[in-house]
């Protein structure tokens, strides 16, 4: 052994007392990190990175002792949350397992802007042996005083991030006061170094596909589907396209050339909460023709509305009649809903007046119940298109007005082949149809644009599917081979009903009766499209839904 481990024993002649000394071991080297990080990607702040990495790295080496076991930099992430700062993490992890000894940082805002962040890994890393040093503050937490001072440095560096936040939002409100909106990546833009909006044109290909798409009648999921069956990048290459990725492109006015301003804000910096302004609790901005536009006004505007249709908010939607049906009592639009029976067909009714706030269908219409289901409508639509005349409509679309022109040569588009009809959408009604009126329950009258009208018979093939069924119960009498006999049964617009179950179809027409009655219509929003909420049967909707509703 050598002699620096080996116990002496030495004698004191004077008094006989032994002095035993203990092991002398070499000094240990410590291992020593340093965490540095700047909470924005900007070049200025990249080379404070820099700068701190490397008087990190001289002071390690200068100092005697010291062995350097990493130096762990986040870049561009804030300080106030430790949830996105990887190297943060991993520091702490390597200091769990032993490598880390001893940690150096600028300052405590650096290390974390949160107090109880500060305390919770600093007291963390003691458990692990494991002391932390600030320099600016010259705070050792090996020290046994230090946690104290500690929490009010901390607690000042958290009403530091305060102060700086408001100080911000000041700012950001000024600019957005003037119309400069802060630049975020958006798919289909880019900025040049004057700050000036691009068109990126590979992207803008992708965004005005989507948005004819879904004007022409796709789904939010099917154009997703379809880009992603076609491996179309997202932006940035992250992830995969959704529907919400496609409803919140389609939703958003940058691509028409103009922008809203705050349409969101952080209500708390230090968790960075972030709270939907919808409501404009903070004032907004909006300033119109902002940079070049990727899709124009009409198509953005057009996918607007479809969007309201469709909205699950609305209950079954109010897609695409809705602006065209007339009720055949008081002429006000009519409104799409559930009919509550086991296969919940689509039906229209009529909507009653705008009032004030959202109300029972029977306190807004004075129209007794009645209800069109949808096929009927589709079918009595396309026999109505089939009608016309293609003579007149040939020398409409040869015509001077532009408008008819166009409706007439879209109809003798459509026409030729009358036994597959597309699906009935939005754009198809609102370039071919003025109205859609019935002057009898059975009879269905289009006025179209191209200035022609026509109208046809609708058949319904069951008794419940009358739009306004007329019910009576009287004796009707019946011939069979065995004779005649007399039987009090029930009549539907006249016509006995001898169905296997007579009073269960009474039943279920007057409870459809009454759900049109309870039919429960809230107003839109004034920033929507004008198209009503409809949430079915009262009796259904509780008024927490319904409060919920209206809330969103």
């Amino acid at each position: 052994m050598s002699e620096m481990n080996m116990i002496h024993t030495l004698q004191i002649p004077s008094n006989g007392v032994r002095v035993i000394e203990g092991k002398i071991e070499a000094p240990k080297m410590i291992k020593v990190a340093a965490y540095c990080r700047v909470s924005t990607d900007m070049e200025i702040q990249q080379r404070s990175l820099d700068i701190q990495i490397e008087a990190f790295n001289k002071v390690i080496r200068e100092h005697p002792g010291w062995e350097l076991a990493g130096i762990y930099a986040d870049k561009g992430i804030s300080g106030t949350s430790v949830l996105h700062r990887e190297e943060f993490k991993r520091m702490i992890a390597d200091a769990k397992a032993g490598k880390i000894q001893y940690i150096l940082a600028k300052s405590i805002s650096r290390f974390a802007r949160n107090t109880v962040d500060v305390l919770t890994y600093v007291r963390e890393l003691k458990d692990y042996g494991v002391s932390v040093f600030f320099e600016k503050e010259k705070l050792d937490t090996g020290n046994v005083t230090s946690e104290f001072l500690l929490s009010i440095f901390a607690a000042n560096a958290q009403e530091e991030i305060y102060s700086l936040s408001n100080n911000m939002k000041v700012g950001r409100r000024m600019r957005a006061a003037a119309g400069i909106a802060q630049w975020t990546h958006l798919f289909g833009y880019r900025r040049d170094e004057e700050g000036n909006w691009i068109i990126e044109e590979n992207e803008a290909k992708i965004v005005r596909r989507v948005f004819e798409d879904y004007v022409n009648g796709d789904s939010l999921t099917e154009i997703a589907q379809k880009l992603n069956a076609e491996g179309v990048p997202t932006i940035k290459n992250k992830g995969s396209w959704s529907w919400s990725v496609i409803a919140h492109m389609l939703r958003n006015e940058r691509y028409m050339g103009d922008i809203l301003i705050q349409k969101s804000y952080i209500s708390d910096p230090i968790k960075h909460t972030r709270v939907d302004n919808r409501d404009a609790k903070l004032k907004q901005y909006y300033k119109e023709d902002n940079h070049p536009a990727i899709v124009s006004k009409d198509v953005f505007r057009m996918a607007q509305v479809i969007l309201a249709m469709k909205s699950k908010l609305r209950g079954s939607g109010q897609y695409p009649y809705y602006g065209i049906l007339k009720c055949p009592i008081c002429g006000e639009n009519m409104v799409r809903f559930d009919v509550t029976r086991n296969n919940h067909t689509h039906a229209w009714t009529c909507g009653g007046k705008y009032t004030p706030k959202g109300n029972s269908r029977k306190d807004r219409s004075s129209c007794p119940p009645y209800y069109f289901v949808d096929y009927y409508l589709d079918d009595a639509f396309w026999k109505n298109m089939m009608s016309l005349d293609q003579g007149e409509l040939s020398e409409i679309a040869d015509g001077k007005n532009k408008e008819k022109a166009a409706a007439a040569r879209e109809i003798l588009r459509l026409m030729p082949d009358g036994q597959h009809f597309p699906r009935i959408e939005y754009k198809m009604l609102r370039m071919l149809v003025k109205r859609i009126l019935f002057p009898q329950w059975n009879i269905m009258k289009v006025n179209w644009k191209c200035g022609l009208s026509s109208e046809v018979k609708m058949d319904f093939a069951k008794a419940g599917d009358h739009p306004y069924p007329t019910i009576e119960r009287k004796a009707v009498e019946h011939e069979t081979k065995l004779g005649h006999f007399t039987k009090e049964t029930y009549l539907i617009n006249g016509k006995p009903l001898i169905e296997a179950c007579p009073n269960r179809q009474i039943v279920s027409i007057r409870r459809n009766q009454d759900v049109v009655l309870n039919l429960v219509i809230m107003e839109p929003k004034s920033y929507e499209a004008s198209v009503p909420c409809v949430y079915g049967d009262k009796s259904i909707v509780d008024k927490e839904k319904l409060a919920r509703g209206v809330e969103e």
